[in-house]
């Protein structure tokens, strides 16, 4: 809760009245409505092929891990995949993990300061001010979102280790659990044994940024290291914030026969000043200022040990992660976060079912200690959480073009919180229990037109538990154990490959949920919300339209509104309903290219305005490039953001009461980054 939220909130908030309202009982839906040119254009696609009754894998099929826990082509994948690989990333305009999530796989990311991707949020199914909550990131993997409500730090991943991104759109409950309601972004990175050259690289740019990046891969025999590095500091854009990161990532692997054994440990401190939003007439006279008072900041550190095991058939992580966060803003806060986690599963095939079926064992405990002087309220927590999940899916393949896929997860979540009141007195403590069994699943069914084309519908129930600062009030101390958000889902797609050159995909879901939790500013607590309704349809093209020009488009719709309560019929807010992202490489010759990315943002409301009230928070288009060349070993690049130079800002709040009532987070004007380095 602390950074992600209170951050872009409060910031805001200390500008408004705090009379400004928002209900608790928001939220409502009943029954799912499909935009019908999206549904059409599905069952075109499907009906345009023949049926095949053989299907034969190509070679050079992608391969992935996401959608099954296993390895597994992404040509018989019950779910449309987007997969993006090393080379596209480093010839891409995109400076971090935010940047190549947006520009290249069309997610939709609120970038709250512009600097290095930090504290942005991830929003994959219309969630709005919750989409970082409903959608699930990993490393290799292993889930980075926290039981807490921090978010994922994609910072603390150098981009130079990341073999690849595999993004998969739709509820994955039944495999991973909390937070897959929308999709899961699985970042894989580089292994040794896969990689044969290393590189340094220097970086210098815009608002005195400076970084170095390093990527050492080895591999003799049975054996591979890697090692990849990242530092970056920034005075930022805007007054107030300066920005800190430094990044680690060591990875040392064994083979034996046909397993797998290996380490991974990662590590990551960030500092960032805190700028705080600019009203309307601030913004527009000046977006590099900052409404803070003084300077406020958030610091995090981070560091994962992590120890895995794969073969043919079983794979396994255990893991232990620690996290540390201070913060200053409106008072003093720090917490303390410690992960242990246990993840194995097993796969097996007989006659013509392929199974799944795993453990996923997670305890955490978050110590916090926040301390409102000038309110008089200062407490201290500390909350414990267990999950322990079985699940199990079973691929049935009915004949050589046809298989039903289904799935089945039992999940059990114990919560125990203690609550210490400091002040004001007299000081108390307070304790509370509660324990949640839920179960998720999903069925779907899908057909192989041709070995190149296929279409699939999905039925699916998802889950998310309450995490730990959910359930726990900041500045008074106060313990409201929520109940588990449930949410049932439609889902049809297809997809089309021609000659390995073009992919094509299609996915259209509808979402209801019921006891939706959301953080509500004004009480500076969460709550659960009266059910609602989230659709949308997704378009994705990747292919290359000759051998020297690869393009990728993505188009999202998204549509999320109230369905019942005194906001029945109204957007959810924070919620763009278009976006377009267009994704040029141009291979010049003699080891040049040039990408240039284009991304559309739509209107969407404010954050805060559940009465839609106000003005809509206009779109915005911005172009981003990068020139790299390499000679003999050497490397050089030209990134350059926002390229036409537009003032824009990717989030906002709305204060009804405030005489300026529309509150902005500026981000950057046009901004270089020049960047020369060595490969070996």
């Amino acid at each position: 809760m602390l950074f992600n939220q209170i951050s872009p909130t409060v910031s805001a908030l200390k500008k408004i009245d705090t009379s400004i309202k928002i209900n608790a009982q928001i939220i409502p839906t009943h029954g799912i409505n499909l935009p019908l040119p999206a549904l059409m254009l599905t069952l075109m696609l499907a009906l345009f092929f023949p049926p095949a009754f053989a299907e034969t894998l190509q070679p050079d099929d992608p391969i992935i891990v996401t959608a099954s826990r296993f390895e597994t082509s992404i040509a018989t994948a019950p779910v449309n995949v987007t997969v993006i690989p090393a080379e596209q990333i480093q010839k891409s305009p995109a400076r971090n993990l935010a940047q190549a999530l947006e520009n290249l796989g069309g997610v939709y990311v609120k970038d709250l300061f512009g600097v290095a991707g930090s504290k942005s949020s991830i929003d994959m199914g219309g969630f709005g001010a919750t989409g970082t909550s409903n959608t699930l990131i990993l490393l290799n993997g292993r889930r980075l979102n926290d039981a807490d409500l921090a978010g994922v730090n994609l910072d603390a991943i150098p981009l130079e280790s990341v073999e690849r991104i595999e993004i998969v759109r739709g509820n994955a409950s039944v495999l991973y659990g909390d937070n897959a309601t929308s999709g899961v972004i699985n970042i894989v990175t580089k292994s040794g044994f896969d990689q044969t050259q290393s590189s340094v690289k220097a970086h210098s740019g815009t608002d005195r940024t400076k970084g170095f990046t390093v990527n050492v891969a080895t591999s003799e025999g049975s054996n591979a290291l890697m090692i990849a590095g990242n530092t970056v500091t920034s005075d930022g854009y805007r007054d107030n914030s300066a920005y800190e990161n430094k990044s680690a990532l060591l990875d040392y692997s064994h083979t034996s026969d046909d397993a797998l054994y290996g380490v991974r440990l990662n590590a990551s401190d960030d500092a960032l000043e805190l700028p705080g939003s600019l009203n309307e007439p601030q913004y527009l006279e000046d977006p590099r200022s900052s409404s803070s008072l003084s300077i406020e900041f958030a610091n995090e550190n981070r560091v994962t040990t992590e120890l895995y095991f794969q073969n043919r058939n079983f794979a396994a992580e255990l893991a232990f992660r620690n996290r540390n966060q201070n913060s200053l803003l409106f008072g003093n806060i720090h917490s303390d976060l410690k992960t242990f986690s246990f993840t194995p599963r097993y796969t097996a095939s007989f006659g013509a079912n392929t199974l799944v079926s795993g453990i996923d064992l997670y305890k955490s405990s978050l110590d916090i200690d926040s301390n409102f002087a000038s309110s008089g309220y200062h407490n201290t927590n500390e909350t414990k959480r267990e999950s322990l999940a079985f699940y199990m899916t079973d691929k049935i393949r009915l004949n050589s073009t046809t298989e039903v896929n289904i799935g089945l997860r039992r999940q059990k979540v114990a919560l125990d919180v203690t609550s210490n009141t400091i002040t004001p007195t007299p000081s108390n403590t307070a304790t509370d229990d509660k324990d949640d069994t839920l179960t998720s699943w999903d069925i779907s069914f899908n057909h192989h037109f041709t070995p190149d084309a296929g279409a699939y519908v999905r039925l699916a129930k998802g889950m998310r538990f309450p995490v730990l600062d959910e359930i726990w009030g900041f500045f008074f101390g106060t313990i409201n154990l929520l109940e588990p958000q449930q949410s049932r889902h439609f889902e049809i797609g297809a997809h089309v490959n021609v000659n390995l050159q073009h992919r094509l995909s299609v996915n259209v879901f509808g979402i209801k949920l019921e006891d939706e939790i959301i953080y509500n500013p004004i009480t500076f607590a969460n709550q659960n919300l009266d059910p609602s309704r989230h659709e949308g349809i997704d378009i994705i093209y990747q292919g290359k339209l000759d051998p020297s020009w690869t393009l990728n488009v993505a188009f999202n719709y998204r549509r999320a509104t109230f369905r019942e309560g005194i906001f029945a019929g109204n957007d959810i807010p924070e919620i763009p309903r278009k976006r377009l992202t267009l994704t040029q490489q141009f291979d010049l010759g003699q080891q040049r290219s040039v990408g240039i990315d284009t991304v559309y943002t739509g209107e969407r409301r404010f954050g805060g305005d559940f009465n839609n009230e106000g003005k809509n928070m206009p779109g915005h288009a911005l172009m981003h490039m990068n020139y790299q060349q390499e000679n003999h070993g050497w490397l050089f690049s030209l990134k350059i953001n926002n390229l036409t130079n537009q003032k824009t800002a990717d989030f906002g709040i709305y204060g009804a009461f405030a005489d300026n009532p529309y509150f902005y987070y500026a981000l950057p004007e046009r901004a270089y980054l020049v960047s020369i380095g060595k490969k070996w």
